[in-house]
């Protein structure tokens, strides 16, 4: 099972991990298998799930692994979103699981904008935007999801940070048409502290990372239903 595991955390984390054998313990993460044929993951010393899917496992293990470094990353502020970019800006598309941000994401990327991430827009001191390119999270119209990587569906994944060119908060309403409207970095930075990982154990330096975003980028809040419609309407808002 571990020599599972670390291949899917290569495919998650592109190679940007070392294995080491001796190192500080910030936390501890164990798959333990049980006299019964069961599985369980422990964080911090304590069972947090006990299954006989190892699939599953893995996948929830992965989702752990990932919030416990998008919580504890340092000199960078993870936000709930899809995240591309185009022509050197990047487009954050913040929302929470369930959203809808992949499939916009995707929709956005048969357009040719490049792949940042599809989970997590990671944003430097300075207010750029940074790739975390894991692999895409497709859904097969339930909860169920098949991991693909940008490569494997045939896109481009931006390499390098790119100022921010453009927020936008848009709630899903089935067979809505789209609409949004412009607001203030203010406005848009107070929602963006919603979907900021680190906002309780560090607000200060979170809302201090987020306020470096250039008042130049623009800022909309908005609804939307089909999200193809959302991407034709977002291109030509932004003029890509």
């Amino acid at each position: 099972m571990l020599e599972g595991i670390e291949q899917r955390i290569r495919a998650v984390f592109r190679g940007n991990y070392e294995i080491v054998d001796r190192v500080r313990v910030d936390h501890q993460i164990e798959l333990v298998s049980d006299i019964d044929g069961g599985h369980q993951l422990k964080i911090e010393g304590k069972s947090v799930l006990k299954t006989s899917d190892k699939v599953g496992l893995v996948d929830y293990t992965l989702t752990k692994i990932r919030v416990i470094v998008a919580e504890n990353a340092e000199n960078c502020v993870f936000v709930h979103a899809g995240a591309l970019e185009k022509n050197g800006g990047a487009l954050l598309l913040p929302g929470n699981s369930f959203a809808g941000k992949t499939t916009l994401t995707v929709e956005l990327l048969k357009r040719g904008f490049r792949y940042l991430s599809d989970e997590y827009g990671v944003i430097g001191p300075n207010g750029n935007v940074a790739a975390f390119a894991k692999p895409i999270s497709l859904r097969d119209g339930g909860r169920t999801q098949i991991d693909r990587t940008p490569e494997e569906l045939g896109f481009d994944v931006s390499v390098g940070a790119s100022h921010v060119g453009a927020v936008i908060f848009l709630n899903y309403e089935p067979n809505t048409t789209f609409y949004a409207q412009k607001i203030s970095k203010g406005s848009a930075i107070l929602s963006l502290l919603e979907h900021a990982l680190p906002i309780r154990s560090r607000p200060e330096f979170t809302l201090k990372t987020l306020s470096a975003i250039p008042s130049s980028a623009t800022f909309l809040n908005g609804k939307r239903g089909d999200a193809r419609e959302a991407a034709d309407q977002i291109e030509k808002l932004l003029d890509c």
